[in-house]
């Protein structure tokens, strides 16, 4: 499903609320390839990924969905054409 322009424009502003940009650091642009290609990220995983990638998961809380399985927590996109527009975008190249 192809994402309108204006929807576009939305989710740009939300990759820069990320901090997504031509300078994101590593462990961002890692995060959130993951997040595009895995249906979850476990909290428990988050310390193998990298040391600062919990603070990440917690500064893009408002662009997540999180679930509690079994005291492990689970995160993802919000939304499938969030992570349509992430996977289809130059940044994620």
């Amino acid at each position: 499903f192809p994402v309108t322009i204006g929807l576009q424009s939305y989710y740009q502003n939300h990759l820069s609320l990320m901090g997504i940009n031509s300078s994101a650091s590593p462990t961002k642009l890692l995060l959130l390839k993951l997040l595009v290609e895995q249906e979850w990220i476990f909290s428990s995983e988050l310390k193998q990924i990298a040391s600062d990638a919990r603070a990440i998961i917690e500064e893009w809380e408002q662009f997540l969905d999180t679930e509690d399985n079994l005291g492990n927590l689970r995160y993802r996109l919000y939304h499938p054409s969030f992570g349509k527009f992430v996977s289809d975008s130059d940044i994620y190249a």
